[in-house]
């Protein structure tokens, strides 16, 4: 599916939300450090562009956590290299 500029994709209710905001993610199919980096700083820039500042401070409370996928996790995002954006 191709979207019109302007256009936006989303599902709504609760029960599509990642638990407690925090989304696990594997990243171990990117082998390029430069990559990892570049990915898992955009990552924590993320977390701290969409959060709520705290009253006189620096700091501020984020509404999305990423956080290294656990092996119990049964659902994540996984990071890999491709030739275009998708998600399944």
């Amino acid at each position: 599916m191709i979207l019109s500029t302007g256009r936006g994709l989303a599902i709504y209710g609760d029960e599509n939300r990642w638990p407690k905001n925090i989304i696990p993610y594997d990243i171990s199919a990117i082998t390029d450090t430069l990559h990892l980096n570049l990915i898992t700083n955009a990552m924590e820039t993320l977390m701290y562009a969409v959060g709520t500042p705290n009253y006189q401070s620096t700091t501020r409370n984020s509404c999305v956590y990423f956080r290294p996928k656990k092996e119990n996790d049964t659902n994540f995002l996984t990071i890999q290299y491709g030739k275009r954006c998708s998600a399944t």
